[in-house]
């Protein structure tokens, strides 16, 4: 039977408090709509050392393992925290320094799209805020400092810090790191902060079913919105089971598995979540359209559900 060892289990219940205790939803929401992370809560992650678990002792982290990155993103995902997380375990951790365990951000460039005109144009997420890019190129992976490049910020509907990377007659230093291994253990942990995110959306509805009265009685005393409620239930234990194994086990299908799994859970339990909250889950206001602008983004961050299917099925042969 797979478990968290009872350290991961500790540092779970720590990062929940720590996380809502500085970035509830409420405050979440300011920095979402002003497309920048929260410095705060990032500063006290630092401080806390949640930035060097993904570091090995000879990079000067702490030497913990992916369970214990999992379950610190689960915390931010119950909250829908924007910190540069997910560019830490990526672009930072084959750029290891000092400067990024203490908090300096290296953000991961990705392949400008012919069809949105960026040609020579590549996206990072947290642009906005990083000292250096790492661009992915034929010969290998670059490191470009910010001063050498020029970033346009773009609007992404689920409020995070994202731009265009111009980089026309920048020069970089090209660095080793096997990025396959990164972005397979970076989207674990991004399954991680998508768990969180549906744990926390599920129990929103679940206490509003039990609140909201029609005809005199909740709403969730009525058979439909319990089958609709048990079958969301059962696709985020699905999901969780699929990430405590790729978490424990990060091979490349495990890790499929778990993507593909949170994509379609937290979607479907995201659209579900707006219809039983009825007309007040489509105000603005509501949580509920947060959590659904995040699972659009983040289904298709680090591979769709389609992608990670068939490369699943070409692992085992298909």
């Amino acid at each position: 039977m797979l478990v968290w060892s009872e350290d991961t289990v500790a540092l779970s219940e720590n990062a929940r408090e720590v996380v809502a205790a500085i970035c509830p939803r409420s405050v979440s929401r300011t920095h979402l709509a002003r497309h920048a992370p929260n410095p705060e809560l990032w500063r006290q992650m630092v401080e806390l050392g949640w930035t060097a678990i993904p570091f090995s002792e000879e990079e000067g982290g702490l030497g913990l393992g992916l369970p214990e990155v999992v379950v610190v993103m689960e915390a931010l995902g119950r909250e829908l925290a924007p910190t540069p997380m997910l560019s830490l375990l990526t672009a930072g951790r084959i750029c290891a320094s000092e400067e990024v365990l203490g908090g300096d951000i290296v953000a991961l460039t990705e392949p400008a799209r012919w069809e949105d005109g960026l040609r020579g144009a590549p996206r990072a997420l947290d642009a906005s805020g990083a000292v250096a890019f790492l661009v992915p190129t034929d010969e290998g992976l670059y490191r470009v400092d910010r001063e050498q490049v020029r970033v346009e910020p773009l609007r992404r509907m689920d409020g995070r810090d994202y731009g265009i990377v111009r980089l026309e007659g920048a020069s970089g230093a090209l660095v080793g790191g096997d990025l396959d291994r990164v972005l397979d253990e970076a989207t674990v942990a991004l399954c991680g902060e998508m768990l969180g995110s549906m744990r926390s959306l599920l129990a929103l509805t679940l206490d509003y079913l039990k609140v909201r009265k029609q005809f005199g009685v909740p709403i969730g005393s009525f058979q439909v919105p319990q089958h609709r409620a048990v079958d969301a239930f059962i696709q985020v234990e699905l999901a969780a089971s699929a990430v405590l194994a790729a978490s424990l086990d990060p091979r490349p299908a495990l890790v499929s598995l778990a993507k593909a799994r949170c994509n379609e859970a937290y979607l479907n339990l995201a659209r579900e979540a707006i219809q039983l909250h009825g007309g007040v889950g489509m105000t603005e206001e509501h949580d509920c359209g947060l959590f659904l602008k995040r699972a659009r983004v983040a289904a298709n961050t680090l591979g769709t559900s389609a992608m990670h299917r068939d490369r699943w099925a070409r692992l085992h042969g298909y």
